[in-house]
């Protein structure tokens, strides 16, 4: 048959290394900036943080979440290192900030934090010239300014034989994190030197000894680290990076194919550039979720359509294999394994997605199952959407509603040709339940 790139590419695929975890797959995933040391006040607080998650859980219908606070730590957000003992009092301090770790798991969410083990300052109760890396002139590798501060460089591998692994320990007990943690460029610098004359260790060495060491410190606490940037060191290691990789029009006038997507989707989940964060089919197209910043100024309605019109969608097809790549003028479709199929126009940015023949969204909203028991509905704009009715649901047991951050109202729902019609108001959720019952029992969540 014919042979092209999509052939080298399921046989590249193939020598991948698997996922290290599969946790994060039906997350929805965040970071929600805290206190940032040259603004006056912070961005939230941890009580603010506590609405936010709440706000959040009711527009998703109680969706899983990973918040992950920045600036928590001393004068905030890239302060303190590597000491992580003191949390910031503008934000609330330790009381707050272990209620609100505690309380989120009411909301579905778990909530853990922002750190860094690349960098280190000089005004840390932790601080040790001795861990710091050195330049190839014999000078302790200074950094940059980071929001007020100037940060060094640690070396990895001599840090993580000692000082390192306990500090892992202390932050994970004093925090009671559970299952996830951010740690700042971790995998945005892979490959890093150090010149110290007393512990020498190339780039390779700071990865395996450092880096590594700082992964298999947190998984043996049940801690699955994720970080910034996709990296080839970290695939089946990273389960992973927030940021990503997607691609761009060949400045050599080559046509855009989903190659990086169709080689990793089984290795890692990665994320793209905060433009892209609404852009729904480039974002289905090469596979990305980003990992966007919220705080307690972010428009809500802003969440619910990330959460439904890019995460929901993605979730359904994100380690399915591509099979199938077809490019035709401005035309592009992907086809999946299960029989799913994503299409996109990119000069008009019409899109749409199909499982199993069932289409389940395009660009005037979203019409898809969550799970055998929920369809969720929604769409920028007030539309009249259509779902294909599940297989086994009673049409006259279905129940709709609609969601706010505070409350939930019923919504008239009609079934004909087994098909589901909702009158959708725009940047509203509506999510249509397989009987009452099921409707009644997520409502008391």
């Amino acid at each position: 048959g014919t042979v092209n790139w999509l052939e080298g590419a399921k046989l590249v695929h193939q020598r991948m290394s698997p996922i290290s975890t599969h946790y994060f797959d039906d997350k929805l995933l965040y970071m929600i900036g805290g206190r940032y040391k040259v603004e006056k006040e912070p961005r939230t607080t941890f009580a603010e943080a506590e609405k936010l998650i709440h706000d959040i859980a009711m527009l998703t219908d109680y969706a899983p979440q990973v918040a992950l606070v920045g600036g928590w730590a001393y004068d905030g957000q890239d302060t303190g290192y590597p000491a992580e003992d003191k949390v910031n009092d503008s934000m609330g301090g330790y009381d707050a900030l272990m209620h609100l770790i505690t309380s989120g798991r009411a909301f579905n969410a778990n909530v853990s934090l922002n750190t860094n083990y690349d960098d280190a300052y000089m005004d840390s109760p932790k601080w040790d010239p001795s861990m710091i890396a050195r330049r190839p002139d014999g000078a302790l590798w200074k950094s940059r300014d980071w929001d007020g501060d100037t940060s060094y460089i640690v070396g990895m591998a001599k840090y993580m034989r000692e000082q390192g692994p306990e500090r892992v320990d202390r932050v994970v007990k004093r925090y009671q994190l559970r299952d996830a943690i951010l740690v700042d460029a971790m995998s945005w610098f892979a490959i890093r030197n150090d010149w110290d004359p007393e512990h020498p260790a190339s780039g390779y060495k700071n990865l395996v000894d450092g880096r590594y060491k700082v992964l298999e410190e947190f998984r043996k606490r049940g801690i699955n680290v994720l970080s910034e940037q996709l990296r080839y060191p970290y695939l089946g290691k990273l389960a992973l990076s927030v940021d990503g990789i997607s691609g761009e029009v060949d400045p050599f006038g080559g046509e855009s194919v989903p190659l990086l997507p169709a080689i990793y989707r089984n290795s890692a989940i990665w994320g793209s550039d905060g433009a892209s964060l609404y852009d729904v089919p480039r974002n289905l197209f090469w596979n990305s979720r980003p990992g966007p910043w919220y705080t307690n100024a972010t428009d809500r309605r802003d969440i619910a359509d990330f959460y439904f019109m890019t995460v929901l969608p993605w979730m359904k097809i994100h380690d399915r294999g591509i099979e199938k790549y077809t490019r035709e003028g401005d035309r592009s479709v992907i086809g999946l394994s299960g029989g799913a199929e994503f299409e996109v126009n990119w000069m008009t940015r019409e899109y749409s997605l199909a499982l199993d023949g069932v289409k389940v969204a395009n660009q005037e909203g979203v019409f898809c199952p969550i799970d055998v028991d929920r369809v969720a509905f929604f769409s920028r704009e007030s539309r009249s959407l259509q779902a294909v009715l599940p297989s086994g649901w009673d049409a006259s047991k279905i129940a709709g509603w609609a969601l706010f951050v505070d409350h939930r109202e019923p919504v008239p729902t009609k079934v004909e040709a087994n098909r589901i019609t909702i009158t959708v108001p725009a940047g509203r959720p509506i999510i249509v339940y397989r009987d009452s019952s099921i409707a009644a029992q997520q409502g008391s969540l």
